[in-house]
């Protein structure tokens, strides 16, 4: 019997996907338990209608991080490090420091896109990658002091 998954199914296929199974494993367990159709005519219609839906989401949801990755890779950021007056760093730059930065420029990213994988604790330019779906933005990051932001 052919059948349309809902979910994806462990050792059967994604969802969406349309396989063939047998029978009674069709009706006594996947079609109750709300993981897959059966695959008539109907639902055949109802899956292309889907799947067109999802493909103009992609298209969407990409163009979207087009446009963010082109906004972020300009911006530099200045994050302002604590120190003591000798010029000693009291802290790293942090995911949080990155994501509030990001927030004063309008920008809504999640944490888990940040990929810190160096600990940024002097002075300086850095490049951070944050990753948006299959695309990688690489942003500047300056860190300063109170005292060298008071002097420029």
């Amino acid at each position: 019997m052919k059948i349309i998954l809902l979910k994806n199914v462990k050792r059967l296929g994604k969802m969406y996907d349309v396989k063939e199974v047998k029978d009674g494993y069709a009706v006594n367990f996947l079609v109750p338990t709300k993981l897959a159709k059966i695959a008539n005519v109907l639902n055949m219609k109802w899956l292309d209608k889907k799947k067109e839906n999802l493909e103009n989401i992609l298209k969407e949801n990409e163009k979207i991080s087009n446009d963010l990755v082109s906004k972020i890779s300009n911006l530099v950021l200045t994050i302002l490090l604590k120190s003591d007056k000798e010029g000693n760093i009291f802290e790293s730059v942090r995911v949080p420091m990155i994501i509030k930065e990001l927030k004063k420029q309008g920008i809504e990213i999640d944490r888990s896109a940040i990929n810190l994988n160096q600990k940024i604790k002097s002075i300086g330019e850095f490049e951070v990658p944050i990753e948006l779906g299959n695309l990688v933005a690489k942003i500047k990051i300056t860190t300063v002091t109170q005292e060298e932001k008071e002097n420029s």
